[in-house]
């Protein structure tokens, strides 16, 4: 018998033991699941499918109405209106609400690791979001200051872009960008704080080769200070466009 193979039967009955001492919950909702290799329940996985909506072509904000009228082809997006963006685009999952808010909380702030590039992997799957990452040279994680990466143990976004990658052979580069600087928890800060608070924060090792299309990935964006920092950095060095991807956004002015 291999060593791989008595690996694979000492691990069933420990996964069984496991579920019995500590029975596996959705990290969405909390709700039972049926052993330790599932992630979501059906229901909250669910929330990351598909809105069946239109979308903003620069924003993936999902709209209502027809192409046309407040559709893909209008530039009439509330969201939109919110953003003063220094990146090209921006393709998100889904809404940053329920489930999915807790979903991204188990992955950034529980040690939920196989849930980061499972999301990462349904973000390359989505046929609204796919075309756009086809136009991608190459991923970049938002870097995490070193301190910060230390005391988590890993970096979620570069897990996220892991799943992306595996789907659509996108390659990752996770050493152009560098945080330079530590900087303050966001979720605190408003719109115009997060904006100082990260100026300068980013930078490039060195200029790019010219004319790529650069995808930087994170877990939510919120007022785009991140992205725009990061976007900053990508442009001084030469960079043709930057296109943000995350799992999820709060889609401001959006009923």
């Amino acid at each position: 018998m291999s060593i791989s193979a008595s690996h694979k039967l000492l691990a069933t009955p420990l996964l069984a033991l496991l579920d019995l001492v500590y029975p596996p919950r959705c990290a969405g909702c909390g709700a039972p699941l049926p052993d330790h290799r599932e992630l979501l329940c059906w229901e909250c996985w669910a929330a990351f499918s598909a809105t069946g909506k239109p979308r903003c072509p620069l924003c993936s904000c999902p709209l209502d109405g027809p192409s046309g009228e407040g559709g893909t082809d209008s530039p009439e997006c509330p969201n939109c209106a919110e953003w003063v963006p220094t990146f090209d685009r921006l393709l998100v999952l889904s809404p940053f609400e329920g489930p999915v808010q807790q979903a991204v909380h188990a992955f950034k702030f529980k040690q939920y690791r196989r849930l980061a590039q499972e999301l990462g992997r349904r973000i390359a799957l989505c046929e609204d979001l796919s075309p756009g990452l086809s136009e991608l040279d190459v991923l970049i994680p938002v870097p995490l200051h070193p301190a910060r990466q230390r005391e988590r143990g890993y970096n979620q976004s570069l897990l996220l872009a892991q799943g992306i990658s595996i789907v659509m052979g996108i390659p990752i580069e996770n050493n152009i960008l560098k945080r330079s600087r530590a900087t303050s928890q966001q979720a605190t800060l408003t719109a115009g704080e997060r904006q100082a608070n990260l100026r300068g924060a980013f930078q490039t090792r060195g200029d790019l080769p010219p004319d790529l299309h650069l995808g930087v990935v994170d877990d939510v964006v919120t007022t785009g200070a991140t992205l725009n920092a990061c976007a900053a950095a990508l442009k001084g060095a030469g960079a043709r466009s930057v296109t943000g991807v995350a799992v999820a956004s709060p889609f401001r002015g959006v009923e």
